[in-house]
């Protein structure tokens, strides 16, 4: 069984992401869009009709209110469901900065969703 290191929250938002060279870690691609199925502190899920290899370096960018997240991930799992191609990605390069901003923002998230 796998365990996680942080909680997954379940969501719905659009998300811009590029593919990166895996050796200059810049941008190779133009932006494609995508929506965000689940979110936590070391990766996130999300669907897209791209076609994307396992593997591949992605910088990802969302904004929570009028804060902008630019993350880095690699693909490590596509999964079908629905019909739609779901990307698993764990976040890569990730400072603890970055990574606090991101539990907050789940913790923010799911708050208002309990309510």
């Amino acid at each position: 069984m796998e365990k996680r290191n942080f909680y997954r929250f379940q969501m719905s938002k659009e998300i811009e992401f590029s593919i990166l060279d895996p050796d200059t870690v810049e941008v190779v691609s133009n932006p494609y869009k995508g929506i965000l199925r689940d979110l936590s502190g070391g990766g996130l899920c999300f669907t897209t009709d791209i076609s994307l290899q396992r593997d591949t370096l992605l910088e990802i960018r969302f904004f929570d209110d009028d804060k902008l997240f630019v993350l880095i991930g690699k693909v490590l799992r596509i999964m079908e469901i629905d019909n739609s191609r779901v990307y698993a990605v764990e976040f890569m390069y990730l400072d603890r900065n970055t990574q606090d901003q991101l539990v907050q923002l789940i913790f923010k998230l799911e708050s208002r969703w309990k309510k």
